[in-house]
């Protein structure tokens, strides 16, 4: 479960101060331009949505203060702008990244390769290798052009290891979940499950006979 804790937090100067201990998560949104990042981030943060904004230039950056699995996590969200003029803007705010969302228009097959070609320049020096990617395709009140653009996302997904999400910032839908499964993927990361081993009982029995055997030899 992941709780929004930023209306919480703000009236208590003392549980402010827990707050420098937030575990600190660097989130970076890619993609073209118009499709949909700034939006997102608007709903997400303020659950809100504007049909008129404008684009970014160079990137914005906001944050958000979550509870996921008992700990307090500081989202630290890069929205960049899609021009290709800020490329190496963004190959900057990307160093150090603990996860990327690649962003595309579901109506649009071009922002489909837009985030491909995102990928490919962040891929080859400047994205982190445990960064988490996620997919976002955007706009998912509306219709793909077709199947094929559909399973050439769900391909690429499959190839780079993303997670796949289709989210609406204009009705809000999936929004929140892809957030979520961020929070709680980072915090998989870094406190990974150990496994337990499972000792056989005639095996351990076998091996103390052996053990036996050799003392009296």
């Amino acid at each position: 479960m992941v709780e929004d804790t930023d209306n919480k937090y703000s009236r208590s100067n003392t549980k402010q101060l827990d707050m420098k201990t937030d575990i600190q998560v660097k989130i970076v949104i890619l993609g073209n331009a118009n499709v949909g990042k700034s939006c997102i981030l608007q709903r997400y943060l303020t659950g809100a949505y504007s049909e008129s904004h404008e684009n970014t230039i160079g990137a914005k950056f906001l944050g958000k203060r979550v509870k996921c699995q008992g700990k307090y996590l500081k989202l630290n969200i890069w929205d960049t702008a899609g021009q290709e003029r800020y490329q190496s803007f963004s190959k900057m705010y990307c160093r150090d990244a603990k996860a990327i969302i690649l962003v595309y228009d579901i109506s649009d097959s071009e922002t489909i390769e837009g985030m491909k070609n995102w990928y490919m320049i962040m891929s080859h020096d400047t994205l982190p290798r445990d960064s988490l990617l996620f997919i976002a395709g955007n706009k998912c009140d509306l219709s793909y052009p077709s199947d094929y653009a559909k399973n050439q996302v769900i391909n690429f997904s499959k190839e780079i290891k993303a997670e796949y999400f289709e989210v609406s910032a204009k009705t809000g839908v999936g929004i929140n979940e892809l957030f979520i499964r961020i929070s709680n993927r980072f915090l998989e990361m870094q406190c990974p499950v150990k496994k337990s081993i499972v000792l056989n009982y005639d095996d351990h029995k076998s091996s103390t006979a052996k053990k036996k055997k050799r003392k009296f030899c």
